[in-house]
């Protein structure tokens, strides 16, 4: 491989999770607005109860190997905190999970006897199409 010198590419990159409007295509072609991922965890909270809102805000757990960029729970404690009252800016409190994880979580999905039942193999979709998705998830 060819080594590659990053410079503010580095920083751009996962800008775009938290502003999402900083896709250039985006504005060019008129896309709809896309929310990024701090506006969406606040969305999400405040769709619950008012009584459960302060246990959320304690317990976000971020995972997925996006997350383990360098500053991306400082980063999404502060976008969080900026869209709360400030008296709920003490409650966030942001953690990691281990890269395991996923890998964890995939093994306990894999000794599920229905697990595959709950799946939509390609062949389903390559014989039905995109109906395939609504007939077997019709929710």
């Amino acid at each position: 491989g060819t080594p590659i010198t990053l410079a503010h590419q580095a920083f751009c990159a996962p800008e775009i999770l938290f502003r999402p409007e900083l896709l250039s295509w985006r504005k060019s072609t008129g896309a709809s607005e896309q929310k990024g991922v701090g506006e969406l965890c606040f969305d999400t909270i405040c769709d619950e109860d008012l009584s459960v809102r302060r246990q959320y805000y304690e317990n976000i757990v971020a995972t997925g190997g996006t997350t383990f960029m360098r500053g991306f729970k400082e980063r999404l404690a502060e976008d969080i905190k900026g869209r709360v009252p400030p008296g709920a800016r003490k409650w966030i409190n942001i953690t990691s999970s281990s890269p395991e994880a996923v890998y964890a979580g995939a093994c306990v999905l894999g000794t599920i006897t229905t697990f595959p039942q709950q799946l939509l193999t390609k062949r389903e979709y390559d014989e039905q199409g995109e109906q395939a998705i609504f007939k077997k998830f019709p929710n």
